[in-house]
């Protein structure tokens, strides 16, 4: 097991610097995915450190072992749910902003609360040397952070069917990878649920010590969603400094080549833009 945490804590430590050079460079408009892939790197090394240690005193209870393992998964949600928005904006410039929040705070209460419950439960069942499976909390808790997979799915799903008023520039095409690295990343997160759910409720020790499930299960997967963002985040890095280009918003007129008379770029009609001009196709427009 000491191995085990030792890996997990260099892994997280080596991907603490990354995140948060993403973190940095996705700026406000990514803040809500960015920060919690950080926090979860911050989480992850932490709870790896804190296992090590009690580890060599030998005062580690199941109670800590359970709530370590538990409190990662809500960060890893609600990044998932951050990104998703980054993307959704990015997608779509006319998309709803207040109607986009509303979803969003919601979402984070939901599985803010179900991981709440989740706690408390296992604190109760350490306190009362009850038995996990029997604990309704605690499968409500479980049950309302696999409702919320299943919501950020579809809505993930949805996201990336939806054409609607979709900018062609290259902003929405990362936000088109972004909606991608989703839906890769989602049935992992649903691996590690799973192993969760079976650790607190299936009576099988062999299971629960299992250093092959964990790994497979848990530290995998969790490793594989955390690279996966990390990889697309540190791509699509500058996507907010490329000015807006859309085929349906305001027309923009070409400046043309004093010597050959052809167009060399395309801009907004109305007051000069300098230093945003680019190069863009003919028929091109402009998002502010």
């Amino acid at each position: 097991m000491a191995a085990l945490d030792v890996a997990t804590l260099i892994i997280y430590l080596a991907l603490a610097g990354p995140s948060l050079f993403v973190w940095w460079k996705h700026g406000r408009k990514g803040f809500l995915g960015w920060f919690y892939i950080h926090m979860f790197c911050g989480i992850r090394i932490v709870s790896s450190a804190v296992t090590l240690v009690n580890e060599k005193q030998h005062n580690i209870s199941v109670k800590v072992l359970l709530i370590i393992s538990s409190i990662g998964l809500s960060p890893l949600l609600l990044a998932c749910a951050g990104i998703l928005h980054e993307a959704r904006r990015a997608r779509n410039p006319k998309v709803n902003n207040k109607l986009e929040w509303f979803l969003q705070i919601n979402f984070h209460v939901i599985v803010g609360a179900a991981i709440n419950l989740i706690i408390i439960a296992l604190n109760k069942v350490e306190n009362d040397h009850t038995d996990p499976a029997k604990n309704t909390m605690l499968k409500i808790g479980y049950a309302v952070i696999a409702i919320s997979w299943a919501i950020l799915f579809v809505w993930t799903l949805v996201s990336r069917l939806n054409q609607k008023n979709q900018a062609t520039d290259d902003t929405a095409r990362h936000g088109t990878m972004m909606l991608n690295a989703i839906l890769i990343c989602l049935p992992f997160f649903a691996v590690r649920v799973a192993y969760g759910a079976l650790s607190l409720f299936l009576d099988n020790d062999g299971f629960k010590k299992s250093n092959v499930d964990k790994i497979i299960m848990s530290v995998v997967p969790e490793a594989i969603v955390a690279v996966v963002f990390l990889l697309v985040g540190f791509v699509s890095r500058n996507m907010w400094k490329i000015p807006r280009v859309s085929g349906s918003t305001e027309e923009i007129k070409p400046l043309y080549d004093s010597a050959t008379e052809n167009p060399y770029f395309y801009q907004r009609s109305g007051p000069p833009l300098l230093p945003y001009k680019i190069a863009l196709r003919p028929g091109a427009h402009y998002y502010k």
